[in-house]
């Protein structure tokens, strides 16, 4: 223990630690790739749609009196699949032309509600006393630290001819954007 902090206080600064980590990881990938092509990959909604969905289906087998998943937040998990009945009605109905600004800010608004709702329910499922967080301060705090990690992020990956090369998106096997530049590139001749 912490000389000078109660056991309580302590638990609540590890919940905060571990919030704040989970928080950041869950959102870093979506926020580079978002930065870097100025777009939402396809992958990173088919993972909110999985989870969402699990998480969905997974509330119909819990007992009613214990179920912390009600009809609201039913529908919050319902988003992504809505996303992606857009998306194949604007694929393949031609009469049903939904712009792709539309289509867009409807995956933003996936992503910002669903996201991070995925995440409070799958945590508060497994884990009740990781939303013990009393203090107002770590509260605000945790949204400093995640939003703080997701913004750096996103600009690392607007500005990723500066950090990475062409060849860091293949190794990884990862969309190289048509601005990225070679590792030859960065070679300085003297």
């Amino acid at each position: 223990m912490i000389e000078g902090s109660t056991e309580a206080e302590e638990r609540e600064a590890r919940t905060f630690v571990i919030l704040a980590i989970t928080g950041s990881v869950s959102g870093w990938n979506l926020a580079f790739k978002l930065g870097t092509t100025g777009e939402i990959p396809f992958d990173v909604m088919l993972t909110v749609w999985a989870a969402a969905t699990a998480a969905l289906l997974a509330s119909l087998f819990w007992p009613r009196r214990n179920s912390i998943i009600n009809w609201w937040n039913r529908l919050a998990l319902l988003t992504p699949s809505a996303w992606f009945l857009l998306q194949w009605m604007d694929i393949n109905i031609e009469r049903f032309s939904v712009a792709d600004e539309i289509t867009f800010l409807i995956a933003l608004v996936v992503l910002a509600v669903c996201v991070p709702y995925t995440v409070i329910l799958l945590l508060s499922i497994t884990n009740r006393e990781l939303f013990q967080l009393k203090s107002w301060r770590l509260r605000v705090g945790l949204v400093i630290v995640i939003a703080s990690v997701l913004t750096m992020s996103f600009l690392f990956g607007y500005n990723h001819d500066y950090f990475v090369t062409c060849e860091d998106f293949n190794v990884v096997g990862d969309y190289v954007p048509p601005d990225c530049e070679s590792e030859a590139d960065w070679i300085i001749t003297e």
